[in-house]
């Protein structure tokens, strides 16, 4: 038999727990049930002593019946507090309630009028009300079926009765009718209380589902607090460690720019280069604090002979290690310069420079290890002769010659030596000292390769001999300082927004 057919509950859990309900109220009513018979009984046997009416037969019948009677209400007992719903226990208890009315009428029927001279209508009503009760008490059961059951056997065990008892047909026929609206009453009565389990229920099942998320957010407020407190001691670790590395760097960058205002104090002068070359530029742009070009202006007297000498130096390497090579092969150059007495030869100088850088970075040509050197173009102009020695280690020398006042339309290219200043399979070798004819107004343009191999433009491709040439040529008829910001506003534009990859150096001296 299925429950709950005009009222079924869709949650299962929702049905189990109203079930639950009906049986602690079933056992609640059987309770009653077991004082309400002890009181009768009891008041039964003492108004039988008392009225002589207590005989065997009383003996013989009546307390069998009791013993029967509180039996049945105890197995029913059991029965209601179990927790498994029983659908037809309602039935049972129903007719087992409607049976004790029916017997306390008959009862009453043979007693009270004899002793309190109640009539028999006044039964007859009170058996009605009793009807009645019995009938409202089947709103518990939250069921139509259950409700319909016990009207019908109300009004059929009233109708017995108030016959019985010689009622009237208007008295039958108005408790009857009392007895049906109850009925009817008790079908709204029991959706109140099936709304009621349910809304607490839905109530009871909500709040313990907020208890439990309120248990997990205080969980994971608990594990978030926790992962807080964690990144805090983290970024408190961090934090001292971005300020060791800060003070380190700190301390790091000053110690590179004192580096650097030592090799900017260790470069020629502008009073020096003014003395070797007086209409010059220069353009000096460092990839770091620190360089590994550098440039040199000396003027040699040896005697009658006076030479202006000047060279642009790449060094292995920028930042720090070039930087260390710069302040070197200045302090060779001047050393080297000082040994010559009579005749200055540039070639020789390069020589001499190549074997230094040999002896101090201890290279030998079975080590190759450490391939540390410079690549230069040393100029020595005599000015008494008009002429011009040079001495390359893989890096040129471009003329721009004077003719009639006006530049050449193209550039002459002094080739250098191919092999470096430092170990190299030729380095029994000497360098070559190439010696040319110079006028006035010639321009002569030494340089490292940092503007060469400079990547820019649209392709982001190397800037290229060709280009270069092709600048030198288009800015030839400037004064030098125009020169200069022409070279440098070009490399800007030609960078863009990329990263130096080389220290740069170009050296323009006119004649």
């Amino acid at each position: 038999m299925k429950f709950f057919k005009e009222h079924m509950c869709k949650s299962q859990a929702i049905f189990v727990e109203i079930k639950k309900s009906e049986l602690k109220m079933e056992n609640l009513i059987n309770k009653y049930r077991v004082f309400l018979v002890t009181f009768l009984m009891f008041g039964d046997v003492v108004f039988a002593h008392f009225t002589g009416l207590y005989d065997h037969t009383y003996v013989r019948i009546g307390i069998p019946s009791m013993i029967f009677i509180y039996f049945g209400l105890f197995k029913l007992h059991k029965l209601t507090k179990s927790e498994k719903p029983k659908p037809y226990l309602k039935y049972i208890t129903i007719c087992i309630d409607y049976f004790f009315i029916s017997f306390a009428i008959f009862e009453m029927k043979h007693i009270l009028p004899e002793m309190v001279g109640i009539e028999v209508d006044q039964i007859a009503l009170i058996s009605a009300m009793l009807y009645m009760v019995i009938n409202s008490f089947s709103a518990l059961r939250i069921q139509k079926k259950v409700i319909a059951f016990s009207t019908l056997i109300g009004l059929i065990l009233n109708t017995y009765i108030q016959l019985t008892l010689g009622s009237a047909s208007i008295i039958v026929f108005y408790t009857n009718g009392f007895i049906i609206v109850t009925g009817v009453f008790n079908q709204y009565i029991s959706k109140f209380i099936h709304d009621f389990y349910t809304t607490n229920f839905k109530l009871t099942e909500a709040m313990d589902d907020l208890s439990q998320a309120n248990e997990e957010i205080k969980t994971q407020n608990e594990e978030i607090n926790a992962q807080n407190d964690e990144l805090a001691t983290q970024n408190d670790y961090l934090a001292k460690q971005r300020d060791e590395i800060t003070y380190q760097k700190q301390q790091i960058t000053s110690s590179i720019q004192y580096a650097s205002r030592i090799q900017n104090a260790v470069l020629s002068t502008p009073e020096e280069i003014s003395i070797v070359a007086p209409d010059n530029f220069i353009v000096y742009e460092p990839k770091d604090i620190v360089s590994g070009d550098f440039y040199w202006f000396k003027e040699v007297n040896l005697g009658k002979k006076k030479y202006k000498v000047f060279t642009a130096v790449d060094c292995t390497g920028h930042g720090v290690p070039g930087g260390f090579m710069s302040m070197l092969g200045t302090s060779f150059l001047n050393e080297i310069v000082a040994e010559f007495k009579d005749e200055l030869i540039s070639a020789q100088i390069l020589n001499r420079l190549r074997e230094e850088v040999k002896k101090l970075l201890r290279q030998t040509s079975n080590n190759t290890e450490i391939k540390d050197g410079m690549d230069m173009a040393l100029c020595a102009i005599d000015y008494d002769d008009m002429t011009l020695q040079f001495a390359g280690a893989n890096s040129a020398l471009y003329i721009i010659r004077n003719i009639d006042g006006k530049p050449a339309p193209e550039i002459e290219e002094i080739k250098p030596d191919k092999m470096p200043i430092g170990v190299y399979i030729k380095e029994g070798i000497s360098f070559s000292n190439q010696v040319l004819d110079i006028n006035k107004g010639d321009i002569l343009y030494t340089f490292s390769d940092g503007i060469i191999d400079q990547f820019g433009g649209e392709k982001g491709e190397k800037f290229k001999k060709r280009r270069f040439k092709q600048l030198l040529l288009d800015i030839a008829h400037l004064s030098m300082d125009d020169q200069k910001k022409a070279i440098e506003q070009k490399l800007k534009k030609w960078m863009g927004n990329l990263e130096q990859i080389d220290d740069i150096t170009v050296i323009g001296v006119r004649v």
